[in-house]
This record gives C-alpha cells, sequence and structure tokens, in this order.
C-alpha cells in the first residue's frame, strides 16, 4: 500500500489529547505531524499560538456520548442526569501526563459539567473501553463513530443524550517546514481518500494565523 511506504521515511505521532502545547512540542522534537482531538476551546487557543503549525481536517465534527450495554442499564438502571454518573460503575481513563483520572465532560446549552466518574476498571484504549462496556461491565464514555456499529446493532444504548458534547474533528497538525515532504503530502491524500475521513474533500490544509 502507498500509504504504508510513505511511512517508512515519515514519524508521525498520532495522539488524542485537549492539551494544546502538544503540536508545538511534537514540532520541536522533529516529527512531521500529530494527530489530535481537540475541545473547541483548545482548538482556538492552538489557532492562536500556533503560528508555524498548518492543519489539515480529517473528520467532521462528532460528539461524544455516554454508552452502556443493555444488560447493565436493566441491571442498574438508566442515568438521567450527569450527577447520576456517581451512582454507578464507570470505565475510567487516567491521564498518561498527570496520572489523574479523566472527567467526564457533559454539556447542555451554556451549561458544562466535569464529572469525577469512578469505577473498578481502569483503561487508556477507545476500543478496549467499548468492549468491557459491551460485556455489561460499566459506562463507557467514547466518540460516537466508534460506537455507532454497536449502537446500532443493540449492543450498547447511549443515555445522557441531551448532554453529549460535540468536538470540532480530528485533524492533522504539522509544522509548515514539512509541507515539501513528500512521504507527509502522500500519508495526507491518503488519509482523505478513506471512506472514513473523505465526506470533507472540500477541506484544505491552512496555515493557522497565516
Amino acid at each position: 500500500m502507498v500509504w504504508m511506504n510513505c511511512l517508512r521515511d515519515l514519524e508521525l505521532f498520532i495522539c488524542a489529547t485537549s492539551a494544546v502545547t502538544r503540536p508545538t512540542s511534537h514540532a520541536q522534537q522533529g516529527l512531521d505531524g500529530a494527530a489530535l482531538v481537540h475541545r473547541a476551546v483548545a482548538l482556538r487557543h492552538l489557532l492562536e499560538r500556533q503560528r508555524d503549525m498548518i492543519g489539515v481536517r480529517l473528520t467532521e465534527a462528532f460528539r461524544f456520548v455516554v454508552v452502556g450495554a443493555p444488560s447493565y442499564l436493566e441491571a442498574h438502571g438508566t442515568p438521567q442526569r450527569p450527577e447520576d454518573l456517581l451512582q454507578h460503575e464507570c470505565l475510567t481513563f487516567r491521564s498518561e501526563t498527570t496520572g489523574s483520572l479523566y472527567a467526564w465532560e457533559l454539556e447542555r446549552g451554556r451549561r458544562t459539567w466535569r464529572v469525577p466518574v469512578r469505577g473498578g476498571v481502569v483503561v487508556n484504549d477507545g476500543l478496549f473501553c467499548m468492549a468491557l462496556a459491551e460485556l455489561g461491565l460499566g459506562l463507557a464514555y467514547v466518540f460516537e463513530p466508534l460506537a455507532k456499529d454497536a449502537i446500532r446493532a443493540g449492543r450498547l444504548r447511549s443515555v445522557l443524550e441531551p448532554y453529549a458534547p460535540t468536538v470540532p474533528g480530528l485533524f492533522l497538525y504539522y509544522p509548515s517546514r514539512s509541507r515539501s515532504s513528500t512521504p507527509l503530502r502522500t500519508f495526507i491524500e491518503t488519509l482523505r481518500e478513506q471512506p472514513a475521513l473523505s465526506s470533507r474533500k472540500s477541506s484544505e490544509s491552512r496555515r493557522l494565523h497565516g
């Protein structure tokens, strides 16, 4: 495959984060690009601060949702408000940078919640978290495209729908000095051709802050 060949000459760090300083740090380390999922506020600060970065949109905006297996919800009930999550077994994430557990972020209108959920299982991978949720081991907080098939098949149910937050989507950021990198251009073009990412073909690379 073409993209596999280009990866032999390309150093790419893929990271899901809301931190606004990581793109610059990766560039300083000589990396060609960093794929990041940003909350809206983090993306805005990134646009304001990272003058040397070029961004390419890879996906449409999407939501984060709370999901649970039908068996779990039948046994423990369905949360109706964000505060109800404190009474549930939740599959939590631990930050690799701070070591703290991730608080689930929810929103409705102008109000936002950061719920310090707890549970007996801590994970650091979305697919593994969702697989455990399908087994009925607890509620999970995942991005909706990842859970779409499981929800459609009935293996998971989305709860707290009115509180599901929307994020700008998945972007690829790279320092402007890498613009001429043939492996990087090939990688970006190949990503855009993927079915899951090709719905926004009109998106173009853009210099952040020119």
